[in-house]
């Protein structure tokens, strides 16, 4: 067996450890950018990060800050286990079994395929999950569980309910795309120069990659989740690109930028622990693998 299921379980894992220690910055975040879409409450909106994390800790007490928890830590975990098995198989395959450095190019086409792979995989947990941040903005009654909303979804819409918006996703895929492409340039040009990385090399590669694309994407991913959160038939028939263009011309530049710092931090950081933790672990799933028989010992 090769590599692609020891990176699959130290992805998984290491998408774990960061959706851990970075989860309140993650609800934060969701609600920043969904709070714009609750146009008849407006006096309720947050402020900025510390504004809504010291308002939810009032009004919910902690457990506010880990709503969602469970269906986002399930969500990150087959995300990044199909993600980086993926990731990793068509890299092997387009640089010739893994020999020499990657290139940009092949880093772009190993993404496409595995960000693709990782819509249809976890589409409708994603779009379960955020009907249940909807419903925590918009009553005040008993919030239903992830799994209760996507079995209500499939009675009700069928299979295509649970896809609702997969188009939107699957442009979103640039995001890892861009991500990745930066972090494996400039991951081989430290190899060269230093001859190895060290953990706290991966952190910041991580840091840094997940920097450049968040900025990148921010406005899509923005007005993304404002649409999934919005009530609003015509802003839904109108699609993310028509939207963001409307935004532009009420609200300049400023406007598809609105909360950024907030989802900077939390990306970010997540990005960070995910890939100190993932090099951390995966020597950890290579030696899990050999033990089960699912692979040969490396000496």
């Amino acid at each position: 067996m090769s590599d692609n299921f020891a990176h699959a379980l130290s992805g998984a894992g290491g998408g774990i450890i960061s959706m851990v220690i970075t989860y309140p910055l993650v609800a934060i975040s969701s609600r920043l950018q969904a709070q714009k879409s609750n146009s008849s409450r407006k006096e309720e909106n947050y402020k900025n990060t510390f504004d809504a994390f010291v308002r939810i800790i009032n009004r919910e007490g902690p457990k506010g800050l880990y709503s969602g928890f469970t269906s986002g830590i399930f969500g990150i975990a087959v995300t990044n286990g199909v993600y980086y098995y993926c990731y990793e198989a068509v890299k092997s395959f387009v640089t010739k079994q893994g020999q020499g450095p990657i290139a940009i190019a092949q880093s772009m086409i190993s993404g496409t395929v595995a960000g693709a792979a990782v819509v249809i995989a976890t589409h409708p947990i994603w779009t379960a999950r955020i009907l249940v941040q909807k419903r925590k903005l918009s009553s005040k009654s008993k919030r239903p569980t992830t799994l209760q909303v996507a079995l209500y979804i499939l009675k009700k819409e069928g299979i295509t309910g649970l896809y609702f918006g997969w188009k939107a996703a699957m442009i979103l895929v640039m995001n890892p795309i861009i991500q990745y492409a930066i972090f494996e340039n400039l991951k081989t040009k430290l190899m060269t120069s230093k001859g190895g990385l060290s953990g706290s090399d991966f952190f910041l590669l991580g840091a840094f990659s997940k920097l450049c694309a968040t900025i990148i994407m921010y406005p899509y991913i923005l007005i993304k989740s404002q649409l999934q959160m919005s009530e609003s038939t015509n802003e839904r028939s109108m699609g993310v690109l028509d939207n963001m263009k409307l935004v532009f011309r009420n609200e300049g530049v400023a406007g598809l930028y609105s909360g950024l710092n907030s989802k900077l931090l939390q990306s970010v950081l997540s990005s960070a622990f995910l890939f100190y933790a993932k090099e951390i672990l995966f020597d950890w799933s290579v030696w899990i693998l050999v033990l089960l028989r699912a692979r040969k010992s490396m000496q």
